[in-house]
């Protein structure tokens, strides 16, 4: 039986989960406060709430950088590539949670092999054979490209949402004559929804906020993507402390409000795909 909690416990519970909210949030809250103060007040009063809002940082980003192209770039690449990535890592761990094979031990530990090896340490290859492929400063080169990011990641989290999924499932299925591949898209993938959206949802982070291939495998504006209009912004235009302000927040405000939106989905399949994870 569960023993009640005291009001000090609970005090001292809610006083460290909003110390941890407070110390998590206030970073964003300060660049998003900056963004709409007169370079003076950010100079002068870093930590005080603006009293007058102050647009010319925003003029500035737009004025000076093609920000729709570096944004529209961002959303496909990022989108096209988390999608392929998570679909191929959701067949693969399908396999793997569902089935038994010699090798089966040895495929998880090629996924987790992934997770020790530093992307910088990977970078020249890639960029030899982007270039061989032809796909230099292509939006296509970034796509292949982050299909391989956060592969072990993604498989993980699938992999213990379907180890969550009854098999008398399937084997229920396959007396009605379905085929695996029928299960796998008809009656797994929809059951498997919160833990797919979580895996997507890290994937897609990772590739939105990817600056060091965006800037590697890219040379002009037709291709880049908005971490290297922020990096543009926090180099070149050092003095204008609003442009650099502004363009994080540019920058920010698509990824927070996709975490907002699908915070449900992911806290869900944690917590359902630990039962077997």
């Amino acid at each position: 039986m569960r023993r009640k909690e005291s009001i000090f416990q609970k005090i001292l519970r809610i006083s460290v989960m909003l110390f941890v909210l407070l110390y998590s949030l206030y970073p964003i809250i300060w660049v998003f406060m900056s963004s709409f103060k007169s370079r003076m007040d950010i100079m002068n009063s870093p930590l005080k709430i603006p009293t007058q809002l102050f647009l010319s940082g925003y003029e500035e980003v737009f004025r000076t950088t093609p920000v729709l192209t570096y944004f529209t770039n961002s959303l496909i690449v990022a989108t096209t590539s988390t999608f392929i990535s998570v679909m191929i890592v959701a067949l693969a761990a399908y396999v793997v949670a569902r089935f038994d094979f010699k090798l089966k031990n040895a495929v998880v530990a090629m996924f987790a092999s992934t997770m020790f090896i530093p992307g910088i340490a990977i970078s020249y290859p890639i960029f030899r054979m982007i270039k061989a492929f032809g796909l230099y400063d292509t939006k296509t080169g970034l796509i292949l490209t982050y299909i391989s990011f956060n592969v072990a990641v993604s498989f993980f989290v699938i992999r213990s949402y379907f180890l969550s999924i009854p098999k008398e499932l399937d084997e229920a299925a396959l007396i009605d004559g379905a085929g695996y591949g029928s299960i796998f898209f008809r009656i797994i993938l929809p059951i498997a929804r919160p833990g797919i959206t979580s895996a997507g949802i890290i994937t897609f982070l990772g590739n939105w906020n990817d600056f060091y291939y965006a800037l590697l495998l890219t040379g002009s504006d037709r291709s880049r993507t908005m971490p290297v209009m922020v990096y543009n912004f926090t180099s070149s235009f050092r003095g204008n402390l609003c442009a650099m302000f502004a363009s994080m927040v540019i920058s920010m405000l698509p990824t927070i409000v996709l975490f907002c939106l699908t915070s449900e989905q992911i806290v869900k399949s944690m917590s359902d795909g630990a039962v077997k994870g």
